[in-house]
């Protein structure tokens, strides 16, 4: 096998953090007001068609804001799937027969979760827009244009802000690497470790130092990135969620008030009509 030398340097290596983080996982959908939303949109079996359903305003009303929730849940699972391409099992970590160089494996990893982590926001912003039936269209829903239609419900501004601060630096590394090319740093040798996997993956393994001296170990950078991207999982995550679980705190109030009125709407309340008990 061909052999390539890296250029030893005087500096001191950094310290490397190895083992693994605990891995969290996000709850999706265990909060309750998920759970009425899912509850409530089983009245679609009721119709044959959405204009038969459209008619009644509380069937409309709550399959709408399902459809929207529905996006924002799922978009948090897959949060989940991304931090199993963090915590691979160990037989991934020494084998270099991944489908692409460990090293991408990292980059493609943190692509998906910039992406997916504020995405999260974007959806809690179309979600806000059907809860409180502002009638703005998807690439217009922004905070300011919520402001501006919605400044009686303080509380749901409230917290949008709070899930924008949570995103907030996320964010601006999703902006720089999406729009400018800038690519973060994996690894505390990101050149070497960069162009050895990509021999590695095409049969050549590489020999040698890194810039630091070290014998060359891509298991051991390959680990060494995963755990970079646990840190900043576990660190943001968590937080994220708190801040989505005080938004659907608030969105149950505005929900129910306002399904409760077109509930018992004598002329389109679906609930009024089956004479079902009102709530």
């Amino acid at each position: 096998m061909p052999s390539s030398k890296s250029t030893r340097r005087s500096h001191k290596a950094p310290r490397r953090r190895l083992k693994y983080l605990k891995h969290t996982y996000l709850p999706s959908d265990d909060h309750e007001f998920v759970g009425r939303i899912y509850e409530l949109s089983i009245v679609a079996y009721n119709f044959d068609s959405y204009d038969e359903m459209a008619k009644y305003s509380d069937c409309k009303y709550a399959l709408g804001v399902n459809e929207l929730l529905s996006l924002m849940t799922r978009r948090v699972e897959t949060l989940n799937i991304v931090s199993d391409m963090m915590w691979l099992d160990e037989k991934f970590l020494s084998t270099s027969k991944l489908p692409i160089s460990r090293f991408q494996w990292l980059n493609v990893t943190a692509d998906a979760f910039l992406m997916r982590f504020v995405s999260v926001y974007d959806c809690a912003l179309l979600l806000t827009n059907e809860v409180l039936e502002l009638g703005l269209p998807a690439q217009k829903t922004n905070l300011k244009n919520i402001k501006r239609k919605a400044l009686k419900v303080a509380n749901i501004i409230g917290a949008l802000e709070k899930i924008e601060l949570a995103v907030q630096e996320l964010r601006q590394e999703r902006n720089t690497r999406f729009h400018r090319g800038w690519e973060r740093q994996h690894t505390s040798d990101d050149r070497t470790f960069y162009s050895t996997t990509a021999h590695e993956t095409r049969g050549r393994e590489w020999t040698g130092s890194d810039i630091f001296g070290r014998k060359i170990d891509n298991e051991k950078f390959f680990r060494e990135g995963l755990v970079n991207l646990q840190r900043d999982y576990n660190r943001h995550c968590p937080r994220l969620i708190k801040q989505v679980d005080l938004l659907y705190d608030q969105f149950s109030i505005e929900f129910d008030a306002r399904f409760s009125r077109k509930f018992n709407d004598p002329s389109t309340g679906f609930g009024y009509k089956e004479r079902m008990q009102r709530v």
